[in-house]
């Protein structure tokens, strides 16, 4: 049987970490958020070689609904790309990653559970032998895996299971938000945690939680345009000009690090009303 590290697994790594960050915007930890979405950034960047080996693993792990003729030959292509990552800058990399967590987070950050572990783990295995131009497994063991893959990516998208079970799901967590902080937030982002809350259990058709996502976004980008127009937020305008910047290069999806940008944002926005007023 094939070794297994799942500290050095980026892919895994990386869900852990965006569990983190929606554990610490549940708990209103919002700095400590941030501090993880910073660390996230630096770490996965497109020019760092985790970064690069990260999107190859991502790339495979969520495609879904390729035809199964082409499949193989999808995995096959997106392996060979790791051919050009530099093993000594991965593993310097990876180690100082792992030792950045290990000082700043508890012992439990890698036992946080993430959807597809297994899959993550023998895809990472073909990919250290990629890397590394070295075989761990057995050849019967390097077709199971491609096999799995296959028909992982090859398969039709998730379709919604149980609706009234997620239902139930998505009112006792939104009726536990409303108790806990509806004093603290505003209502704009309680309609972002309600799309988000959704999306989690797959409560709703996610086009239209898409549409209800992006109706966001666009209420923020036309709400910093007006005040980039205001003379009277002159002092802001720099601040205002790079905030509204910033929206319109990111790829706004819905995810949790995405959630909580906007959330700020609508931070941005009062304080920004405020200074008006006064």
């Amino acid at each position: 049987m094939f070794k297994h590290n799942k500290k050095r697994n980026s892919f895994i790594v990386y869900e852990q970490f965006s569990a983190l960050v929606t554990r610490l915007i549940i708990n209103n930890h919002k700095d400590e958020a941030n501090k993880v979405i910073k660390i996230i950034k630096e770490y996965y960047s497109p020019k760092r070689e985790i970064g690069k080996e990260y999107r190859i693993l991502k790339n495979i792990l969520t495609t879904t609904g390729i035809d199964p003729s082409l499949a193989t030959g999808v995995i096959e292509e997106e392996i060979k790309g790791c051919s050009a990552i530099s093993i000594k800058k991965l593993e310097k990399e990876k180690t100082a990653l792992i030792e950045y967590i290990n000082k700043n987070y508890s012992k439990n950050f890698f036992n946080i559970p993430i959807k597809d572990y297994k899959l993550a783990a023998s895809l990472q295995v073909l990919i250290n032998e990629t890397i590394e131009n070295k075989y761990s497994t057995t050849p019967v063991e390097r077709v199971k895996i491609k096999k799995l893959l296959t028909e992982r990516i090859s398969a039709p998208a998730e379709k919604e299971t149980n609706q009234e079970i997620d239902n139930l799901t998505f009112a006792i967590l939104l009726n536990k938000f409303n108790k806990k902080y509806s004093q603290l937030i505003k209502e704009d982002q309680g309609d972002l945690l309600k799309i988000w809350i959704q999306y989690l259990v797959k409560s709703k058709d996610p086009k239209v939680l898409n549409e209800e996502f992006d109706q966001k976004v666009q209420k923020i980008s036309l709400k910093l345009s007006s005040y980039l127009g205001d003379s009277q937020n002159i002092k802001n305008k720099e601040l205002i000009k790079e905030a509204h910047k910033n929206l319109n290069e990111t790829e706004m999806v819905i995810n949790e690090e995405n959630i909580y940008k906007l959330m700020r944002y609508f931070d941005l926005i009062e304080d920004l009303f405020n200074d008006q007023k006064n």
